[in-house]
């Protein structure tokens, strides 16, 4: 199945995008799903209900980069295009099908900066069954080493000094279309999509 479009080719050919030009930057790649505008709105105003209820000191996610990580592909420097060559062709070979997406609890997860996260609790089997089928493909692609063994599904809000109390809240949903290929860089705000694949 090839990607309804794809810039990771022209992407390679810019100087310093994956090269080693720009003071030696981390480069991350991971496979991702994105809301639709409905409920980025709902998402939001999530946030917006929980920014008094947590320390100033907070550092809260864009909007416009709230995701739902399948799978992390580790960092590189640099990041050679054969490894997106590969993470896009594990992708190709799949044959995925639409499916909703619930977030259904608000939790955190421990840490140094502990990420404020809304949670798939509940009703999250389609969403697993592509992850399962992701993880098989991105083995026999050669990501063995990069990928977590344990899948917790989650967007994040924002990290914070302390853990969220954990809570129920009303469901937020959306139809995953499609899964994307996402290259970011450590000091840049925006994500820079490389590939994206329709959920049939």
């Amino acid at each position: 199945m090839p990607p309804i479009h794809s810039r990771w080719t022209h992407a390679a050919q810019q100087p310093g995008l994956f090269g080693v030009e720009a003071a030696r930057p981390i480069h991350r790649l991971f496979f991702a799903l994105f809301p639709d505008a409905a409920a980025s709105e709902r998402i939001e105003r999530v946030a917006e209900e929980l920014r008094p209820t947590l320390s100033s000191r907070c550092q809260w996610v864009r909007p416009e980069r709230r995701h739902l990580t399948l799978h992390f592909l580790g960092e590189y420097d640099p990041l050679a295009a054969d490894q997106v060559a590969a993470a896009s062709a594990a992708a190709d070979s799949l044959d995925p099908v639409s499916f909703d997406v619930r977030l259904d609890a608000l939790g955190s997860f421990p840490g140094r900066r502990p990420p404020c996260v809304l949670r798939s609790l509940s009703g999250d089997a389609p969403l697993r069954h592509l992850w399962k089928e992701l993880h098989h493909a991105l083995v026999h692609a050669g990501f063995a080493a990069q990928l977590s063994a344990i899948f917790e599904p989650h967007v994040t809000l924002c990290y914070g000094d302390r853990e969220a109390v954990p809570r129920a809240i009303a469901p937020i949903s959306w139809r995953a279309h499609e899964l994307r290929l996402v290259h970011s860089l450590a000091d840049e705000q925006a994500y820079r999509e490389l590939a994206r694949w329709p959920l049939a």
